[in-house]
């Protein structure tokens, strides 16, 4: 009975009419109809709201102090406040000046940077330069300045242009002004010859 039965379904007319190519190409026209009418939802982008800064600025002073003494002025030209993590983050160049008692010692240009605001460091990145009033220039890739100490360090590569020496290494550490620093290993130096070496020889 059960094979008779399916033998006799396989035969019927409704099964003929569903197995015909009329019918298919109208049930495929018909899908396509109702899928076309359809309206397409694209998911709705939703920020995270740790990522969002509080506050935005541009071109702005902000001066760190210790015990009412001003150590550096920092100008920001694009600066994001984030009060979750109490920092600054500069992202379109950053102009830094830093003073001790008797005033300007030297100046710091980067791409960009970011201000600890709970302990007043600051790390910067991207063509490095600091320009000591009396001491030389540093040039380095990144670098950071820990307000405590008054101490600029890095573990990158460095070169450091004295009056009459050229010095490349890797890690340095100076006071801001560098007037003492060191170079921690790979040091190398060249010794500039001005006129007076020159006439000395003759």
């Amino acid at each position: 009975m059960e094979a008779l039965f399916n033998h006799q379904m396989n035969n019927s007319p409704t099964h003929q009419f569903t197995n015909s190519p009329t019918y298919q190409l109208r049930l495929l026209c018909l899908l396509i109809l109702l899928l076309g009418c359809q309206e397409i939802k694209t998911p709705a982008y939703k920020p995270n709201p740790e990522d969002l800064p509080d506050q935005e600025a541009w071109n702005t002073t902000i001066y760190l102090s210790q015990d009412g003494r001003q150590r550096a002025m920092v100008k920001a030209a694009h600066r994001l406040h984030y009060a979750a993590t109490q920092s600054t983050v500069i992202d379109q160049g950053i102009y830094v000046e830093f003073y001790d008692e008797d005033g300007l010692t030297s100046s710091l240009e980067a791409e960009r940077g970011i201000i600890d605001e709970h302990a007043h460091n600051l790390w910067v990145k991207g063509n490095v330069v600091i320009k000591s009033l009396e001491h030389g220039t540093l040039e380095t890739d990144s670098l950071q300045w820990l307000e405590e100490q008054n101490l600029i360090e890095t573990e990158a590569h460095v070169k450091l242009f004295t009056e009459r020496d050229i010095i490349t290494g890797q890690g340095f550490e100076a006071d801001p002004g560098l007037k003492n620093w060191t170079i921690h290993r790979n040091i190398r130096g060249r010794f500039i010859r001005d006129e007076n070496d020159k006439e000395d020889e003759k």
